[in-house]
């Protein structure tokens, strides 16, 4: 079931992506097109549950956590392995925990994202994103990206994290405006054609944002893009028969001021030509909205594609 069908079964409520582990299992009124369990499986087997009596077939697991054992139990239980791959997330490459507290790795300080000002954005709440034109950065992803699906036999991968650095999922959203370092300004104008004016960070922002803003919006787009198409093309040189699919944001374009496009540089038309899959991430109740805003988020969803 791909793009189209797959949104349009989940405003119906026939196409539940998660199911909370202190259900209970009960017979399916309707058919379901798909019921997929986010994460490790393994609440549900401590408790001595099977998948299949919950009516799942089919889970989403960190890609790190995937092991053999994992797959084989999944597939007994006749549910399909789909693997979760962070995309621009700089956890882990810009920052490490050490002890109470995260240790700024200085050897990738390059791929911090840095703001209007000239200065390195902080983490948004608990997430940190990173420059998405770092190429250093990048080749790393790609190379992860191969090893997952060399190494299991998987029926899809689901980037996660594929936009640019900020929070959407908490009440009220942070949105910083990225990114100004010189990796990103000297691939604006190759890309663009354009020149930027100025010798720093902040006064390459100031031209952008007042000479070429719209440029740059959609600029910003199409890297998200390029790097999707760089993922696309590992699947299909490794393992052509995997799905590949995308965990976004569920905003609407005309919500928070344009955010959505502006300034997680997400175009939901030119992503739909790279992933056979889109999968809103529609936290009602942690993002301080209502049900009825799923509905309406996932309709226009389907309406764009």
């Amino acid at each position: 079931m791909y793009r189209r069908q797959f949104l349009k079964a989940a405003t119906s409520g026939l196409g539940s992506l998660l199911l909370g582990v202190g259900a209970s299992p009960q017979p399916a009124k309707k058919k379901i097109e798909i019921r997929g369990a986010y994460s490790s499986p393994d609440p549900f087997w401590q408790k001595g549950v099977h998948l299949g009596e919950y009516g799942i077939d089919a889970v989403f697991i960190h890609a790190e956590s995937i092991d053999t054992a994992l797959i084989q139990r999944c597939r007994a239980e006749g549910a399909r392995v789909f693997a979760e791959f962070p995309a621009f997330n700089g956890g882990g490459w810009l920052t490490q925990q050490d002890g109470d507290r995260q240790r700024v790795i200085d050897e990738h300080a390059d791929a911090w994202p840095i703001d209007e000002k000239g200065q390195r954005s902080p983490r948004q709440t608990w997430f940190l994103g990173i420059c998405p034109t770092n190429e250093t950065f990048l080749r790393a992803r790609l190379e992860a990206l191969k090893r997952v699906v060399t190494s299991h036999k998987l029926d899809g991968v689901w980037l996660d994290y594929l936009h640019w650095h900020a929070q959407f999922e908490d009440p009220k959203p942070l949105l910083p405006e990225t990114c100004f370092d010189e990796s990103c300004v000297r691939r604006f104008q190759a890309e663009s054609g354009l020149t930027v004016r100025g010798t720093r960070p902040e006064e390459w922002a100031q031209d952008i944002l007042g000479r070429y803003q719209e440029r740059w919006r959609d600029w910003r787009c199409s890297v998200v893009v390029d790097f999707a198409r760089r993922c696309r093309e590992i699947l299909w040189q490794h393992a052509p028969q995997l799905v590949l699919g995308n965990f976004q944001c569920a905003w609407r374009d005309d919500e928070y001021g344009g955010a959505r496009r502006r300034t997680l540089g997400l175009d939901l038309r030119s992503m739909a030509q790279v992933f056979d899959v889109m999968s809103p991430m529609l936290y009602h109740g942690r993002s301080g909205h209502s049900t009825d805003w799923v509905g309406r988020n996932v309709k226009w969803l389907c309406n764009q594609l």
